[in-house]
């Protein structure tokens, strides 16, 4: 009997031996399997994110090297001016310049056609563009997912990149689309006609070109 419950013993204890966790295992088991997934995923999230950051870093530092000439076709400055019914005015848009004044002073109640024409170029990746701007599928795939990203950077956000974008000096940053052409605008406030190229703010450096502006008056 001794020898049998000896044995029984012994079995047992191979048994526990065999069938206990060790701590890392127990740790394993503690946490619910459906939760596995989950923190991998995560984890692959926040490398992801590493990754991502990492490669945006690069790319802005890349671009940020790049500068283009120095641009000196902006319209040299005059004094505020008025314009009669059925006169216009022509005046250069420098893609370098956040704030190209137009000098042209804009009347509640009148009626303006404003005309952009030319070329005009954002950083080295994009081809030359008119006043229109550009989609986000013109932009070489390299570089497009980046731009998708700092879209809402843009200073007109519901502009395409690019575009000939303009504001009243009296309401700043109630932007308004001129494109190439504006068939009828009619100023909600007197001020001075302001215009740029719509771009991420302070990343107007690395721009080339200028287009110009004819500002009509029709009544």
């Amino acid at each position: 009997m001794r020898t049998l419950n000896r044995s029984g013993r012994t079995r047992k204890r191979q048994e526990q031996s065999v069938r206990a966790p060790g701590p890392i295992v127990s740790d394993c088991l503690a946490c619910p399997a459906a939760s596995w997934p989950n923190e991998i995923t995560a984890r692959c999230r926040l490398s992801a994110r590493a990754g991502i950051t990492i490669i945006t870093a690069v790319l802005a530092f890349t671009t940020a090297c790049y500068r283009a000439p120095i641009s000196t076709c902006a319209s040299p400055r005059t004094a505020p001016m008025r314009l009669d019914a059925g006169t216009s005015v022509t005046r250069n848009v420098d893609s370098q310049n956040e704030r190209n004044r137009t000098g042209v002073l804009l009347d509640s109640g009148g009626v303006y056609r404003l005309v952009g024409a030319g070329v005009w170029k954002d950083g080295n990746r994009i081809d030359w563009n008119s006043p229109k701007g550009y989609p986000l599928s013109a932009v070489p795939l390299a570089g497009r997912w980046v731009m998708w990203m700092v879209q809402p950077l843009r200073r007109a956000r519901h502009a395409p990149w690019f575009a000939l974008v303009g504001e009243l000096s009296s309401r700043p940053r109630d932007f308004f689309v001129i494109g190439d052409l504006l068939p009828e605008f009619r100023p909600t406030a007197n001020g001075e006609l302001v215009a740029f190229a719509n771009d991420v703010k302070h990343f107007n450096f690395n721009n080339q070109g200028c287009v110009t502006l004819t500002i009509d008056r029709l009544r």
